[in-house]
């Protein structure tokens, strides 16, 4: 085949490229718009327990890195990682809920250490 054909042949698909590619552009926009216009009153009526724990932590790392610092961070500690977990995820976690994880996982209940087992 010579370099010609191929290129003729390339030029053909560069339309279906390129709508495929703003499809997934625009798809991309609609999701993230979506996702950021989520109703502030919901986020603030969070039940935390181990099963809100397990679900959000685990969506960025394995459960067994918040199982291992249960008994060595304090709520102050804890109040201060799940903030900089908040900031770097930029979640939809409020000022009050993330009061409410710190003080859970400093005083750890027998679901949650049931689950780091």
């Amino acid at each position: 085949m010579k370099f010609d054909d191929f290129f003729w042949r390339l030029l053909r698909w560069v339309p279906v490229l390129a709508l495929l590619g703003l499809a997934g552009i625009l798809g991309t926009g609609w999701t993230m718009r979506a996702e950021a216009v989520q109703p502030a009153a919901d986020v603030d009526t969070m039940v935390v327990d181990a099963a809100f724990i397990a679900e959000r932590c685990v969506g960025c790392h394995g459960l067994d890195k918040t199982c291992r610092k249960l008994d060595r961070k304090d709520m102050v500690a804890w109040k201060r990682t799940v903030k900089r977990m908040v900031d770097v995820r930029n979640t939809d976690i409020s000022p009050a809920t993330v009061a409410d994880v710190a003080a859970y996982l400093a005083g750890a209940d027998e679901e949650m250490r049931r689950q780091c087992e």
